[in-house]
């Protein structure tokens, strides 16, 4: 005992409370590793009675699975007359195994004359920390071995947890610009609920749907300890559309060229039937009306009935003509973006103009009011300007190959502006353009006389709307204007 009371002089300490009544296990050895006493709660961590230890050497509790160089790193520590701290792999009497969190502290009196132990089992504590690392583990491993892309945010957004398929497939640069600012328009993590945001970027036409989930994560602050402190946090699961919504838009245009080429085809059968009616009509007239002056100047004139009778097979005819003139599908007026009408007029016109190596720039107003219209008769007419805008550009091989669109309001009224570089339309020509089988290319050329601007100038009337042409200022060819009404009547 002499060498314990020399440790509480040496720290001035009681040594009934500090010894006895310890919950620490605490073990004293003199200077060599034998054991001299320890305390009850030594006796209750270890399994051994007092009587079973003085006497042996301290490595009574080695398990022998810690390894050497922790044995000598500590002697040379302590022999040294250092305190060590560190932890070491023991043994209780039963052979059961725990962690021992020790401390040794030398004794001295000039001399090392003894070491003053306390020992704590941690095992439990380290079981836990393993357990939580485990569970850690295989979290972190079943979230980045899946396609997802998954992210943890905070109530500031900052990023406290990503998984490997976030950074494959969006990446935190990425998701800060483009996508984090989406988020935070529509979405509050501390009141949010489960939502479903549809997110384009649209200058790389990505999409993504993100499903934001709200999850409430323990405050692990060391001044929370006694108060169950929860934060709001959302863990958002990251789904890349671009290729589905690729698809579908591609399906959606495809769908829609082919409404337009029926559309066309019918109005262009209507337009040569109709102009074949208008054509016969005049010259049998003249007839039918020769052919009664005739009869009534001289009843016994001889053939006149046969003409009579060529003149009703023709009348007979124009009516048959007329009544299988096809009528057009009926498109239902709707809401209309005009904008949306002009891109997808530039995309189903996108294969012509790289093949004829020309450029299009789109100047459109970004806050239009919308219309109602019929949009796939709108994109028709379109098509129609543009395709027109290219035949004259190659027409006249223009080395300047462009096309200027834009979209603006005038007092009430949406406009649509298209104009080349071509060599424009003579002031004397502006009504004659509209009429149908109207072209300027050579009458020895085999492009087809085509219905184009007869067409546009029906859909317009259709809108109630107004088609003038004037020269481009921007451009060295033609400007044509588009004027429809911001809420355009039923078209007829």
């Amino acid at each position: 005992m002499n060498i314990l009371n020399r440790y509480f002089e040496q720290n001035q300490t009681n040594p009934t409370q500090q010894f006895e009544r310890n919950e620490n296990a605490i073990v004293i050895t003199d200077e060599k590793g034998q054991i001299v006493t320890c305390n009850a709660a030594a006796e209750y961590l270890t399994g051994y009675d007092e009587n079973e230890l003085i006497g042996k050497n301290c490595s009574i509790f080695s398990n022998r699975h810690t390894p050497r160089e922790v044995y000598q790193q500590l002697w040379r520590t302590i022999s040294s007359g250092r305190e060590w701290r560190g932890n070491l792999l023991n043994r209780k009497k039963s052979g059961e195994p725990y962690i021992a969190d020790l401390t040794i502290t030398p004794i001295k009196e000039g001399n090392i004359i003894g070491y003053y132990s306390k020992i704590n089992d941690i095992s439990q504590t380290i079981s836990s920390h393993k357990n939580e690392e485990n569970n850690q583990f295989i979290f972190e491993r079943i979230l980045n071995i899946t396609s997802l892309a998954i992210v943890v945010i905070d109530t500031d957004f900052n990023i406290v947890f990503s998984n490997k398929g976030f950074t494959r497939k969006v990446g935190k640069p990425y998701f800060d610009d483009f996508i984090l600012s989406t988020i935070k328009q529509n979405v509050s993590i501390s009141e949010l609920c489960c939502e479903k945001l549809q997110i384009d970027v649209n200058h790389d036409q990505r999409s993504f749907d993100c499903v934001i989930d709200p999850v409430q994560l323990a405050n692990t602050s060391t001044n929370h300890y006694f108060v169950d402190t929860k934060f709001a946090h959302a863990v958002i699961n990251i789904t890349e559309r671009t290729n589905e919504r690729r698809l579908l838009e591609n399906q959606r245009l495809n769908h829609l060229k082919l409404n337009i080429n029926d559309s066309k085809h019918v109005h262009s059968i209507q337009e040569v039937l109709m102009g074949t009616i208008h054509k016969f009509q005049a010259p049998v007239n003249m007839l039918d009306s020769a052919v009664k002056i005739l009869s009534s100047r001289n009843h016994n004139c001889s053939g006149l009935e046969m003409m009579k009778g060529a003149i009703e097979e023709a009348y007979t005819a124009l009516k048959f003509i007329q009544t299988h003139i096809p009528e057009r599908h009926a498109e239902p007026l709707q809401n209309t973006n005009i904008n949306e009408i002009i891109k997808d007029a530039c995309s189903i016109s996108s294969q012509a103009l790289i093949e004829h190596y020309i450029h299009i720039d789109l100047d459109l107003h970004p806050n239009l009011t919308s219309c109602n219209a019929h949009p796939s008769r709108l994109t028709l007419a379109l098509i129609q300007l543009i395709d027109n805008a290219i035949d004259e550009i190659n027409r006249v091989k223009a080395q300047h190959r462009q096309i200027i669109i834009r979209s603006y309001t005038i007092e009430g009224s949406i406009c649509i502006s298209i104009e080349d570089s071509g060599n424009g339309i003579a002031s004397s020509d502006y009504n004659r353009v509209f009429q149908p089988f109207y072209t300027n290319n050579p009458l020895n050329t085999d492009r087809c006389r085509g219905m184009g601007l007869s067409i546009v100038q029906q859909v317009i009337n259709d809108h109630e709307g107004m088609l003038v042409i004037e020269p481009s200022q921007a451009l060295s060819g033609a400007k044509f204007v588009i004027s429809l009404p911001s809420n355009c009547k039923e078209a007829k």
